[in-house]
């Protein structure tokens, strides 16, 4: 009898034994999954960002709040910190408003290249009314979309946002100051489409 309570032992022991071992291997495979490096937010961010530009893969990223340095996909500085200096926007698809060293706003596209004078509007770029904002070539003014694309050339020398589908402009006109605020006044106001055609 007591020959048959060892055996039964010994048979428990060894069980026990092996149990034993694959718990630690299972606690150790347990703990070097839980060493292992996670995806970082930053990385899931860029991965998102990825997906949504694939059919733009020129976008730009501001790199910095301290600076006007812009990165592309790749994380090369496209756009340097110091040549601008104020941007107005964090990510540059098509392209973005910058205040030069000289105290000019312009549109700046995905390869750091100015594609025009952006009319300055109360303290700073012109806002978009309706898919257009004004630009300026010389004296003259012109408008542009979203795109950055002109589609009204610049040539008028007042000219107003557009609202109704319209925008009130004229080809001659004078400015006088008045403190902060600037009248306008012209002999002959006409309205244009948003194709430039002249309209009631």
């Amino acid at each position: 009898m007591r020959f048959f309570i060892w055996i039964v032992l010994a048979i428990a022991l060894v069980n026990c034994g092996t149990a034993k071992e694959v718990n630690e291997d299972t606690s150790e495979t347990e703990d070097n999954t839980e060493r292992r490096p996670r995806p970082d937010v930053d990385f899931v961010k860029v991965d998102g960002e990825l997906e949504k530009a694939k059919n733009n893969l020129n976008r730009l990223f501001r790199a910095s709040d301290l600076n006007c340095a812009y990165v592309n996909l790749k994380g090369d500085t496209i756009i340097p910190g110091d040549a601008y200096q104020m941007c107005f926007a964090d990510t540059i698809t098509y392209f973005g408003a910058f205040l030069t060293h000289t105290n000019k706003y312009v549109g700046v596209n995905f390869n750091n290249r100015v594609l025009f004078e952006i009319y300055p509007y109360d303290n700073g770029p012109d806002y978009f009314a309706e898919g257009l904002f004004r630009i300026v070539l010389g004296e003259k003014i012109g408008y542009a979309n979203e795109k950055g694309e002109i589609v009204i050339p610049p040539k008028y020398v007042c000219a107003f946002p557009f609202e109704n589908g319209r925008a009130k402009v004229a080809l001659e006109c004078t400015t006088t100051a008045h403190g902060e605020h600037t009248h306008v006044n012209a002999d002959q106001w006409i309205y244009i489409n948003k194709q430039g055609n002249v309209v009631e």
